[in-house]
C-alpha cells in the first residue's frame, strides 16, 4: 500500500486550524461579552417601561390604582394593585414581586417627586412625574435612564 494515496489531513494541517479557530475566538470573545452586557442592559430597560405601561393600562382599565415600587442599587420591583371597593373606598395593595432583573443590571437612583414609587390613578396619570437609572454593573458600565412624565407617558 502506498503511503501516497491516502487520504486525510496531515498534523501540521490540523494544527493550522485549530490555531485559526483558537485567534478568531480570543479576538472575538471581548466584542461578544460586551454585547451580551448591553443587550442585557436594553431588554431590562424595555422591561420596566413595559411594565410600567401595562400597569397605566391596567390602572385604566380596571379602574384601580397601580403601583409601581423600587429602591436604589438593587434589581428587582415590585407592581401592586389597588382596587376600589365602594362605600368601604380603596382595598389592600396586591402586589407583585419582587421581579427581578439580571444580577449583572441595578436600578440607580428612583426618584418620583423625591420618592422611590409612584402611582398610577384610574385615569391614568401618575401621582408624580420621575426618573430612573438603570446601570450594569460589569467592567464597562454603562446607563439607561427611564422617565415618566406626568401625562402617563414612560420612555427611555
Amino acid at each position: 500500500m502506498s503511503l501516497r494515496n491516502q487520504n486525510g489531513f496531515s498534523l501540521v494541517e490540523l494544527s493550522v486550524v485549530v490555531l485559526l479557530a483558537g485567534l478568531i475566538l480570543a479576538f472575538s470573545t471581548p466584542s461578544l461579552n460586551r454585547y451580551l452586557v448591553e443587550a442585557r442592559l436594553r431588554s431590562s430597560a424595555s422591561q420596566i417601561a413595559g411594565e410600567m405601561r401595562l400597569a397605566r393600562q391596567k390602572a385604566v382599565s380596571n379602574n384601580s390604582k397601580m403601583w409601581f415600587w423600587t429602591w436604589g442599587d438593587v434589581n428587582y420591583y415590585w407592581i401592586g394593585e389597588q382596587r376600589w371597593q365602594g362605600a368601604s373606598g380603596w382595598g389592600g395593595t396586591t402586589w407583585r414581586g419582587p421581579i427581578y432583573l439580571p444580577s449583572t443590571v441595578l436600578v440607580k437612583n428612583p426618584n418620583f417627586g423625591g420618592i422611590n414609587y409612584f402611582i398610577y390613578s384610574p385615569d391614568g396619570r401618575p401621582s408624580a412625574s420621575g426618573t430612573m437609572s438603570l446601570i450594569s454593573t460589569t467592567a464597562n458600565p454603562d446607563t439607561i435612564q427611564i422617565n415618566v412624565d406626568l401625562s402617563g407617558s414612560v420612555w427611555q
